[in-house]
């Protein structure tokens, strides 16, 4: 499925690098059929599930591409 609208953005600024976790406004998940999705950028550029993020049970997203002091990930 690919998202029409947005209901929800955040935008988060890397303070440190090593930063990982990034809170949804709901816990998500792409194991159950939904009409939900879930679009990560960093730094305009959008990461690929999987390879540069996952998400969690808790409701975050798990960003593991290099990041650096400065850069935003928008969700």
């Amino acid at each position: 499925m690919v998202p029409q609208v947005g209901v929800t953005q955040t935008a988060h600024e890397i303070i440190d690098s090593d930063e990982q976790f990034f809170a949804l406004s709901e816990i998500f998940t792409l194991s159950n059929l939904s009409r939900k999705a879930v679009q990560v950028y960093l730094n305009g550029t959008q990461l690929i599930h999987g390879t540069d993020y996952t998400f969690n049970s808790e409701g975050f997203a798990v960003v593991t591409a290099d990041k650096q002091p400065g850069d935003v990930i928008d969700i």
